[in-house]
């Protein structure tokens, strides 16, 4: 070991090792920082012995830093964005024991500096932190606590901490300098600036060229000013995008004659254009209390749809009526998003409390230009129709938890209230005029306790579920449309190590609700031959979940299996006995059935080359309706994902991703062919990773999806062409970090519904 006069003239280094095994004081540390030579420190245990567990993974660090990659590893490491630690060597010998511990070591929650004032507080209570200081002098010790703090002295040039835990492990900070670190003596104060601190920007512009419908183009630029426990900040999106849609269908019904329409709707093109903003307040008072609030505001001033579409009808493969339509849609929307949110910790509690509002309203004017090219009916119309949709809601969650009998309990409860206003009309008569509205209270309560038993983890969870859902047609409360509903959901997952392999068992329920838009009564007009409508009296699915992972080294595997009751599906059904050319696409609930899934995943890393190779299969066990009676469809789906990510000299990162599926049943569809597709990413980043540009191409061999759906006497086959597009990604960014901003939002599910 170097003598104190050694350490007080080496230089010329920027890291040194700490922690060797003799003394977790560094007092040599000490001398080289009271001499003025500021440098930070790491920990490791060399490696010399890796089949003995007493002399590997004994010592670590913590890096704080954007990815795993070299550069940004190396920058974190410069700039001391990291702490160090001293770990134990659990289970003495046992392996499972250690592996398991060592993923749920104790750790740093919270540090920083806020003027002369140093701070740091950890995830569990430590026997001591101590704060060294010149000339390896203890400034400040703290017994039995999670947390503490020191105000420099006068007469400190540096300080550092050092917790010291029950069961031995030892965290280890760098130090807070009072001295210019770029010289050799003490000169004057200087307190490291806490990366993000100040100003900061990240500005990403992204132009995209698909096959058929040209340029898309959007620019997104994050604000962000911080200063000690305050942030504000904001983002600004503005785009311009062009789209579309290649799908042709084919839809059989099977009556006392057979029909058979073919629509082509291979030319479907749509321009759009949106601004959204969003304003993020947020302070941090110490490192147990922080609120914050967030308003966005996103407006779609024109949503233009235009398609050409060729329809031919027959009956009994003769000629009915041809058909060609030009149908011209503009759907503006505007909404406006809002969360409030405080988390705090007061004594053992942890208190988690979120408050959202959301109002949006959107409005879609279609207008379908009919002509009758040859056929039966020979009368050439026009068909508008007016769709408005108001949205409201209201919602609030409150989440405790405080430790229990040495594992961790949760509760909580949330309260949601939605309102939505929709008014259908049709100026000529041919559908009827829809005015509906739809008010729903959902109240939830929820507990959840995770402890700890030796090498078993386990974590069990109750939810209870409330929902009032009122109808009202044209104002009047409509009761038959009405419902309440309450459901109960237990979840429970074990997990725990068999040598060397990780597992985890559960079991959960879970429901899904219909959309809003699923439960409406009003029928909508898609085109000559199809309407659409819902149906008000779908009951929510509910599924029950058992589930087996397992993972070892780099690879792992999940086997999930379901019980499905009530699931919700497509149907196509004639719209009226009189004209069974008009068909009515609806959804209904389906019978029970089971569902398998299956993947294993690789993801070795080998030299510069990272691939992962997923395998995946889906078994289900359903019956439905066919022109011909009732059909098993039962036909798994396979599918292997091969990605491939390579590190290439000068900093190039190259992805190229491809995907098999094949053919095989979901639900009532039914996939018709295999398909094949790929992707590919090219980045590199310049100027200290500050740019980086990104070259992507998706859908490169242009695949084409062909799907039958079996609606009792009806079948619909759609094929839709996914067509090749490229896209250029710039990105600039500086003194950019993570968001402090603590915010879950509440109302979740209700908002997905809407």
């Amino acid at each position: 070991f170097l003598s104190k006069r050694d350490m007080e003239r080496l230089e010329g280094y920027e890291l040194m090792e700490l922690d060797s095994g003799k003394s977790t004081e560094n007092e040599y540390w000490d001398w080289a920082l009271s001499a003025g030579h500021y440098s930070f420190a790491l920990a490791n245990d060399d490696l010399h012995f890796p089949d003995r567990s007493s002399a590997i993974a004994i010592r670590c660090n913590f890096l704080d830093c954007p990815s795993a990659k070299y550069s940004d590893i190396l920058a974190a490491l410069r700039d001391g964005c990291y702490y160090s630690m001293r770990v134990p060597n659990y289970g003495n010998g046992d392996w499972s024991v250690k592996y398991a511990r060592n993923k749920c070591v104790p750790y740093i929650t919270n540090i920083g500096v806020q003027d002369s004032t140093i701070y740091i507080a950890l995830s569990q209570k430590a026997d001591s932190i101590i704060v060294w200081g010149q000339d390896h002098r203890v400034c400040h010790k703290a017994v039995a606590t999670d947390s503490t703090s020191y105000t420099f002295a006068t007469d400190d040039t540096y300080a550092r901490f050092t917790a010291y835990l029950p069961e031995g492990e030892v965290i280890y900070t760098n130090p807070f300098a009072r001295y210019d670190a770029s010289v050799k003596a003490v000169i004057r104060i200087l307190t490291k600036k806490v990366a993000g601190e100040g100003f900061g920007l990240d500005n990403r512009v992204l132009a995209r060229h698909r096959d058929e419908y040209g340029w898309s183009a959007y620019d997104q630029l994050n604000l962000n000013y911080r200063k000690n426990g305050f942030d504000l900040s904001a983002m600004v999106l503005a785009g311009d995008y062009r789209n579309g849609n290649d799908q042709t269908f084919v839809i059989d019904t099977h009556l006392d004659k057979q029909w058979r329409q073919n629509l082509d709707l291979t030319d479907q093109k749509s321009e759009s254009k949106n601004i959204e903003t969003t304003l993020t307040l947020n302070y941090q008072f110490d490192e147990n209390h922080s609120i914050g609030a967030r308003y966005n505001y996103e407006r779609v001033p024109e949503y233009l749809w235009i398609a050409n579409q060729f329809a031919q009808t027959y009956c009994e493969e003769l000629l009915y009526e041809d058909l060609h339509s030009v149908i011209t849609m503009n759907e503006p929307e505007t909404h406006h998003r809002s969360n409030f949110y405080y988390n705090g910790r007061v004594k053992k509690w942890s208190i988690d409390f979120n408050a959202d509002g959301l109002w949006s309203e959107t409005k879609n004017t279609q207008v379908a230009q009919e002509d009758v090219m040859e056929g039966v009916n020979e009368e050439d119309r026009s068909v508008t129709t007016i769709d408005t949709k108001r949205n409201e809601l209201y919602a609030a969650k409150l989440v405790l938890s405080h430790p229990l009998a040495k594992g961790n309990l949760s509760f909580g409860a949330e309260y949601s209230h939605n309102k939505r206003n929709t008014t259908y009309l049709n100026p000529e008569g041919i559908i009827a005029d829809d005015n509906a509205m739809i008010k729903e209270g959902a109240t939830s309560a929820f507990v959840e306790y995770a402890k700890a038993f030796n090498k078993l983890q386990m974590q069990a969870g109750l939810r209870y579920e409330h929902v009032g859902f009122d109808y009202y047609d044209a104002g009047k409360f409509v009761d038959e449309q009405s419902k309440d509903y309450s459901n109960l959901f237990p979840s429970i997952t074990f997990s725990f190590p068999i040598k060397d392999v990780q597992v985890q068992l559960g079991y959960a329920s879970d429901i899904n609700r219909p959309s809003y838009h699923q439960l409406r009564s009003s029928t909508f007009y898609v085109n000559r031959y199809m309407y659409d409508r819902g149906n008000p009296f779908l009951m929510p699915s509910i599924t029950h979940n058992v589930t087996l992972a397992g993972s070892y080294k780099w690879m792992n595997m999940y086997v999930g299996y379901s019980h499905v009751k009530d699931d919700i599906t497509n149907q196509t059904i004639a719209y009226s006995d009189d004209d069974p050319t008009i068909g009515l696409l609806t959804l209904q609930n389906t019978q029970a059935y089971d569902n398998l899934v299956a993947v294993f995943n690789i993801n070795p890393t080998i030299g510069f080359w990272t691939p992962q190779l997923s395998l995946a299969i889906q078994k289900q066990w359903y019956e439905g309706e066919t022109p011909w009676g009732k059909a098993k469809f039962n036909k798994p789906i396979g599918s292997v994902t091969f990605r491939n990510n390579f590190k290439l000299p000068k900093g190039f990162l190259l992805d190229v991703n491809g995907s098999y599926t094949t053919k095989g049943y979901q639900k009532n569809i039914y996939l018709a062919d295999d398909m094949i597709d790929m992707n590919a990413s090219l980045s590199k980043s310049f100027l200290k990773d500050k740019l980086t540009l990104q070259l992507q191409a998706y859908n490169i061999l242009n695949p084409k999806q062909v799907a039958t759906v079996y609606s009792g006497i009806r079948v619909l086959q759609n094929t839709q062409v996914m067509h090749r597009q490229v896209s250029l990604t710039v990105r600039y960014k500086f003194n950019t970090t993570r968001s402090k901003y603590k915010g879950t939002g509440a109302g979740e599910s209700q908002k997905n519904r809407m």
